[in-house]
């Protein structure tokens, strides 16, 4: 006979893959406006650009710090779906720019699969519960 269960790990599963999927969407996009910037600093003046490097490496210090947790047990026992997806979406929007973040959110990856049975890169989330 199956096991019934009372639903609650099931909902909470769909809420991480809801979260996981949005954030990922969001971290490429952060990423993406990032460069765009970047891009657009290096074409004007030299003083534009070294104020937004700056301002970049200063974001890039709090987003260390907000994944930071991620290779903690500890952490992935008590953070709630917006918590891990918040992580998430801070590690996909640095990844590409820091070894760091990079590994943090392998990191996740691997715990989202192992922990939750989620595929971090295809969530199977439904595209109208995303947005």
């Amino acid at each position: 006979m199956a096991e019934e269960t009372d639903g609650i790990a099931e909902a909470f599963e769909g809420q991480i893959r809801v979260a996981v999927t949005a954030a990922a969407q969001v971290g490429q996009a952060i990423a993406r406006a990032r460069e765009e910037a970047l891009r657009r600093a290096a074409a004007a003046d030299d003083r534009e650009a070294r104020e937004l490097r700056s301002r970049l490496d200063a974001e890039r210090q709090v987003a260390r710090a907000e994944v930071a947790n991620v290779g903690r047990a500890e952490w992935w026992d008590n953070s709630t779906p917006e918590q891990i997806g918040h992580a998430y979406q801070v590690a996909r929007a640095w990844q590409s720019e820091d070894q760091e973040m990079a590994r943090a959110e392998q990191r996740m990856t691997v715990e989202l699969r192992e922990r939750y049975g989620i595929d971090a890169h295809d969530t199977g989330a439904n595209p109208d519960d995303v947005r």
